[in-house]
Formats: structure tokens, C-alpha cells, sequence
């Protein structure tokens, strides 16, 4: 996992970059699972959204 913060006219930009090489499991369970991941990491980043406020 690769966090990368920029400057932004409105602020700061987050950008996150999630790797890796899926066993059997993820390789087919990935597609179900990827909504979830990207649900959980905005949920964070609304949460040091608020902790930096």
C-alpha cells in the first residue's frame, strides 16, 4: 500500500495505490471484495480528513 499527499489549490491530495499478487482465493474473490477496499479507504481518509480539521 503507497500513500502520496500533494498540495492542491483546495488543500491536500490523497492519493493511495493498493498492490499486490493474489493467491487463488482474492484472484476470484477480488471483484467482490475491490468495492469494499475502496469503501474502507475513503471512510479513513474522511477520518484524517477530520482528525487534521
Amino acid at each position: 500500500m503507497t500513500y502520496r499527499f500533494d498540495d492542491h489549490p483546495d488543500g491536500t491530495l490523497a492519493q493511495i495505490r493498493v498492490r499486490g499478487d493474489a493467491g487463488d482465493f482474492y484472484r476470484i474473490a477480488g471483484p467482490l471484495l475491490a468495492p469494499m477496499v475502496r469503501a474502507n479507504l475513503r471512510k479513513d481518509l474522511r477520518d484524517l480528513e477530520r482528525a487534521l480539521a
